[in-house]
């Protein structure tokens, strides 16, 4: 709970510091390219910035079960949306359908790993994900593979036109003891 509460006011403070001006997201492509993204992978990044919160949680999860089919083949938009999903299983008053939630979509989000092990915006939701994961589950194994390639896309700008996601990022590697 003490990490949503951090990334939360790092995102306040960075989103008050910034001009108001639209921005254009850098990701890479196939051949491993910077290149500019269209808007779905930005929303996806504010609705994941606003989830520590209740109702920013409902509506991460919204946009990501109602987005198109399209989206499905998307390592990175799946991997956003198992978070969402975990997250949410997370919320549930059932310690059972708590796990089966949380084992379900975990899965999901480690084979978005898998397929694209370079991708700085699914190592960082797994890495999230790790860190907030009760240790009895066991899911914290292996996370500084997760800190090493998320501390290298912050030390090569890989969020340089999103300050408010560098913030996060920032945020999330701080606070996780194995990335230090």
């Amino acid at each position: 709970m003490a990490w949503k509460l951090r990334v939360l006011l790092a995102w306040v403070a960075v989103a008050l510091s910034m001009p108001v001006a639209a921005q254009v997201d850098p990701v890479r492509d196939d051949a491993g390219r910077r290149d500019s993204i269209d808007a779905p992978i930005a929303s996806w990044r504010a609705a994941f910035r606003q989830a520590g919160e209740k109702e920013g949680l409902a509506s991460f999860r919204k946009l990501l079960t109602e987005a198109s089919a399209r989206d499905e083949d998307d390592p990175t938009f799946m991997a956003f949306r198992a978070t969402a999903e975990v997250m949410t299983a997370g919320r549930r008053w059932n310690p059972l359908a708590k796990l089966i939630g949380f084992r379900k979509w975990t899965k999901r989000l480690d084979r978005q790993v898998e397929i694209e092990p370079g991708n700085a915006d699914i190592r960082l939701l797994r890495l999230a994900v790790r860190a907030n994961a009760p240790s009895f589950l066991g899911y914290n194994k292996g996370i500084e593979e997760d800190c090493s390639v998320v501390g290298e896309a912050l030390r090569s700008n890989f969020w340089s036109s999103d300050p408010s996601h560098v913030a996060v990022a920032s945020t999330v590697l701080e606070s996780v003891e194995a990335c230090r």
